[in-house]
C-alpha cells in the first residue's frame, strides 16, 4: 500500500455532529466523508465521483495537531418543511485555529500520483466542514511508496472502533506542556461513507475514539501502518 500525509489547517472549523439538533456540537476532527470531499475538491471531482470512486479506494487516518480553543456563534438555518421558507436561529460550536495531519492509504499508483499533485494545486476551494470555513493551503506533503503493516497499542491518532477493543487514556501528553489544552478521548458515532441511491444519500456509520493531547492505549494491539515511524490506524 502507498501512503500520503499532509497538514491542513484554518482559522475556524465546524464538523457538525448530526446527533445534535437544537445545539450543533462539532467533532474535534473532520469525518472520513469530509476528508474524501477535500480530496475530491482537489481533484475537481463531482460529488458522485468523490463517493463512488474515492470512498472505495482510499483509507484515511487523522491526527489532531492543534486546537486553540472553542467559539460559539448563532447561525440561521433554512427550514423548508413548511409551505414558506423559515430561518431558525441555532447555536453552534466552532473550533479555533485547528490543525490536522491527514493520512491516506491506497493501492492504485495512478490515483496516488493524481492526488499527490492535486493537493498542491486544488481545482476547487477546500473547506473545513462547510463553505463558511475555508482551509489554508495544504502543507507538509509527504509521499510513501510503501507502507509497512504492523500492530501497536499506543496511538496519538484517531482510533476507529471497528471491533471490540478495550481502551483507556494514558497520562502521557504530547510535548509535556503543562498548560496545553487536553481533551479526554471519548467515543463518537460519525458517518464513514455515503451510498448514493435512488432515494438520495444513505449514510453508513462508524464509531471513532477521539481525543486531543492524550495517548490512547488499546487491548489488544490494533493493525496499523507506519508513516515513517508513527503508527496510524487507517479506516
Amino acid at each position: 500500500m502507498k501512503g500520503i500525509s499532509f497538514v491542513v489547517k484554518g482559522d475556524l472549523a465546524c464538523f457538525r455532529n448530526p446527533a445534535t439538533l437544537s445545539f450543533f456540537e462539532t467533532f474535534l476532527c473532520p469525518q472520513r466523508t469530509t476528508i474524501l470531499g477535500l480530496i475530491g475538491a482537489s481533484l475537481g471531482y463531482s460529488e458522485e465521483d468523490t463517493y463512488e470512486v474515492l470512498a472505495k479506494k482510499l483509507k484515511v487516518g487523522i491526527e489532531i495537531l492543534e486546537i486553540n480553543g472553542f467559539a460559539r456563534e448563532i447561525t440561521k438555518l433554512r427550514n423548508l418543511k413548511g409551505k414558506e421558507e423559515e430561518r431558525t436561529p441555532t447555536m453552534r460550536n466552532l473550533l479555533v485555529r485547528p490543525k490536522y495531519r491527514i493520512y491516506l492509504g491506497l493501492e492504485e499508483n495512478e490515483l496516488f500520483q493524481k492526488i499527490s499533485r492535486a493537493i498542491k494545486e486544488p481545482k476547487f476551494p477546500l473547506y473545513l466542514g462547510g463553505s463558511d470555513f475555508l482551509a489554508f493551503p495544504i502543507t507538509e506533503i509527504t509521499l510513501f511508496d510503501t507502507l509497512i503493516l504492523g500492530k501497536e497499542n499506543l496511538f496519538e491518532c484517531v482510533i476507529p472502533e471497528v471491533e471490540k477493543i478495550d481502551w483507556f487514556i494514558t497520562d502521557r501528553i504530547r510535548n509535556n506542556k503543562k498548560r496545553q489544552l487536553v481533551i479526554s478521548a471519548k467515543r463518537y458515532r460519525t458517518v464513514r461513507d455515503w451510498k448514493i441511491t435512488d432515494r438520495g444519500r444513505m449514510p453508513e456509520f462508524i464509531d471513532l475514539i477521539v481525543g486531543y493531547n492524550c495517548l490512547i492505549k488499546t487491548t489488544p494491539k490494533l493493525p496499523c501502518y507506519y508513516f515513517a515511524k508513527k503508527p496510524i490506524v487507517l479506516f
